[in-house]
């Protein structure tokens, strides 16, 4: 006795139109083998002859036209999964013990489709539908775990070949069109579906309160390229995420849907291409754009431009307040300064979302929008303070009276903490630096000269003596120093130069540097920096333009150290006012000075920041014809062309030759130039092999025992001309310097 195959034991209903809800029962293999006879060919041909997918629904839907079998009711079909003797939702099937899954739209994939299926061993039967476009794959299944199949069966599809099942198929008591295929193919050893999903199935994505706008979708996918973030690692969301391109852009979306997957490893342009075709012609269904920012959520994506956050944020109060939506544009356009035709789109849609934009600290958000209207405050970031609008530095007691202002507009819960970190948060003041906001507010003006004619009005003999002559010396180098201060301010390319003018009282030596700063810049102006070691001290160099030091002395190694440091630093770690922490601040200010005297340079053969320049006189009526605002605005200029402050090695040269009349002849340097000679190798010498430290107790000797410096005795021993040099002496390794020591 033979055994029947599992179409043969298998009943379902056939229904001879598909809006009846009675029908006939008949097997599976009546079924199947009508597909490959054509029984219902007629059917077939006329559905796949229609133009399009929405013309072959229609056809579909409405049946053979003039046919008195079929008159207009719909094509016939079966119900796979069972038999039922009404076709309703809540009817009880006979289980066929079969479940069929569709794949819609394959169009020119559907052979190779068709393929991959015959080969898995869980096809129990495989055919073209009644379109033409898709398959209809059998599978034996146990129908208790109906549902469970479906799911588990729609993952192993999507994960094993890239194929998106019907979920219209999950309904039991679906209704299975009858098709045309000839080569129909069926697998009597077909195995038993049981691998079921080990863990529940990920719920549909939960809402998302999202502005769509083609600034915020761009800000995303740029947040996605800037990190390299990979939002489809798992096949579903990366077809969910292509579904929600599709509904929103159609064929549009196609090279966003590139620019989200590249960053996945197994990224393949062909492939993603493939699936854009595959989902585009299968339509998004129920997936809205929503999926794409709700998967960019998860992955920590910002969802709103900052401009598209602010408005969202203050419509959100708005709206928390009972408020009006006209209220919310106005605010955006006069404390935002966003136009209402810009924000008034997205104010709709905040006041018309039933989803919550913002939930967390919304009564500090309220205090944050009170303070930002009531109370416009700004952070200097060069001063490290909070102002009002008019520039006026904040104390204590303003403080205190915005937090009782905000207190009486907005209840008791409001605290002074609350109002204080919220300002200190800088959330409410927005931050300027106040010398970029000149330069940036003053481009414009362009005059060129006006440095030179600045230089020329000092009246110096400084570059005139010496071996070379350069009667431009003042301007060569107060050139520089002016396009270094520009440079301090935008780059960590700090300027070490400081010029220094010399020359007796009333010569005008100190009205020549404050007097000119622009008038807007003089508050930046520090006329009483000392240059000694202070944590005051450091914190104004990163809180002004130009340090002034008046009477510029140097006393002793360290005053040199310190300086030498000083000039070139370009961070220093201070201490603020109310800050908990140090913190690390950029240097910004140049520093320049002035001196009675004329021996400033301590290290001669060192100097590479000191600039003398001796004034005998200066000319101010030329001096004050110079617009001071168009003065700095050249150097700017100068700056951002390109020109350099650093001094190159016939700079470096230039200065060393004319500023020897500067240098400071130190107690060590005068009893080295008496008591010391240098080897010429001549013969007959007493050549000694000495430290430093040798040299000087040496030369205590000659001073009365008077205690010398060791290390400004090797400084000037080097400035003297004696090479440095390392030696075995008695065994050891030592430096110093080859010496005749005169009697």
């Amino acid at each position: 006795m033979e055994t029947q195959t599992i179409a043969e034991k298998a009943m379902v209903s056939f229904f001879a139109r598909q809006y009846e809800n009675t029908g006939v029962d008949i097997t599976l293999q009546e079924f199947l083998d009508g597909i490959v006879i054509g029984r219902w060919k007629q059917e077939s041909e006329y559905v796949r002859a229609g133009a399009n997918k929405a013309e072959r629904k229609k056809r579909k839907e409405e049946g053979l036209p003039g046919s008195e079998k079929y008159p207009r009711h719909g094509m016939p079909g079966v119900t796979i999964s069972g038999t039922f003797e009404i076709r309703r939702s809540t009817a009880t099937p006979m289980y066929s013990h079969i479940m069929a899954i569709d794949f819609d739209d394959l169009d020119d994939e559907l052979p190779e489709c068709f393929e991959e299926l015959k080969k898995d061993p869980y096809t129990y039967a495989v055919f073209k539908s009644i379109s033409g476009t898709g398959l209809c794959v059998l599978v034996n299944i146990q129908p208790e775990r109906w549902l469970e199949a479906f799911e588990s069966l729609e993952a192993y599809y999507l994960n094993k070949y890239r194929r998106i099942v019907d979920k219209s198929t999950k309904d039991i008591t679906r209704l299975r069109f009858v098709s045309y295929d000839p080569d129909l193919f069926v697998n009597e050893k077909a195995l038993l579906w049981k691998q079921y999903l080990k863990k529940k199935v990920k719920a549909a994505p939960a809402p998302v309160p999202f502005i769509h706008t083609g600034r915020d979708i761009e800000f995303v996918i740029g947040q996605i390229e800037r990190d390299r973030i990979d939002l489809t690692s798992a096949y579903g969301e990366w077809i969910a995420i292509g579904f929600a391109l599709v509904s929103e852009y159609g064929e549009n979306g196609r090279n966003l849907f590139h620019r989200i997957s590249q960053f996945n490893p197994d990224y393949d342009p062909a492939e993603c291409d493939r699936v854009f075709n595959y989902l585009h012609r299968y339509g998004a269904r129920q997936i809205t754009i929503g999926t794409f920012y709700y998967y960019a959520k998860l992955a920590g994506v910002q969802l709103f431009s900052p401009r598209t956050k602010e408005v969202v944020r203050v419509a959100s109060m708005y709206k928390r307040q009972a408020s009006t939506p006209e209220s919310a544009v106005q605010h955006l356009a006069q404390m935002e300064h966003i136009p209402a035709e810009e924000s008034k789109p997205i104010v709709d849609a905040v006041f018309a979302s039933k989803e919550k934009f913002q939930t967390e600290e919304s009564f500090a958000q309220e205090i944050e929008l009170y303070l930002k209207q009531s109370h416009p405050l700004r952070w200097n970031e060069l001063t490290r303070q909070f102002e009002d609008v008019n520039g006026r530095p904040l104390q204590d007691k303003d403080f205190y009276r915005i937090y009782f202002d905000a207190k009486n507009a907005l209840g008791e819960k409001v605290t002074y903490n609350e109002v204080y970190m919220l300002i200190h948060s800088q959330i409410t003041a927005p931050t300027y630096h106040p010398i970029k906001e000149f330069f940036s507010q003053n481009k414009h003006r362009n005059e060129t000269g006006l440095i030179k004619l600045w230089a020329e009005t000092i009246n110096t003999d400084t570059g005139l003596e010496g071996s070379e002559f350069t009667p431009d010396y003042a301007y060569r180098f107060l050139r520089k120093w002016l396009i270094g201060l520009v440079a301090n301010v935008y780059s960590d390319d700090i300027c070490p130069l400081v010029p220094i003018l010399t020359g007796k009282k009333g010569t005008g030596k100190t009205e020549f540097f404050w007097r000119s700063i622009p008038d807007h810049l003089l508050s930046y102006y520090n006329p009483s920096a000392t240059w000694i070691e202070a944590k005051d001290e450091q914190l104004m160099m990163c809180s002004y333009l130009v340090a002034f030091n008046d009477e510029f002395k140097t006393k002793g190694k360290m005053d040199v150290e310190y300086f030498r440091s000083l000039a070139s630093t370009k961070y220093f770690t201070v201490r603020e006012v109310y800050a908990r922490k140090p913190v690390r601040v950029k240097r910004i200010a140049s520093m320049c000075g002035t001196s009675n005297q004329k021996d400033i340079i301590v290290e001669a053969e060192h100097n590479r920041r000191i600039v003398p320049i001796n004034v005998l006189s200066i000319d101010f009526k030329k001096f004050n014809d110079i617009d001071k605002t168009d003065l700095f605005l050249e150097a700017y200029h100068a700056y951002k062309a390109g020109e350099k402050h650093d001094l190159d090695i016939q700079e470096r040269m230039m200065l060393d030759e004319l500023t020897t009349g500067f240098h400071k002849r130190t107690i060590e340097r005068q009893l080295i130039d008496e008591f010391i000679s240098i080897p010429v190798g001549a013969g007959g010498e007493y050549v000694r092999f000495e430290s430093a430290v040798a040299v000087q107790l040496y030369l205590e000797t000659k001073a009365n025992s008077r205690k010398l410096s060791e290390y400004v005795v090797g400084r000037e021993l080097q400035a003297a001309g004696l090479i440095r040099k390392q030696r075995t002496v008695n065994g050891k390794r030592m430096w110093g310097y080859e010496v005749i020591y005169d009697k």
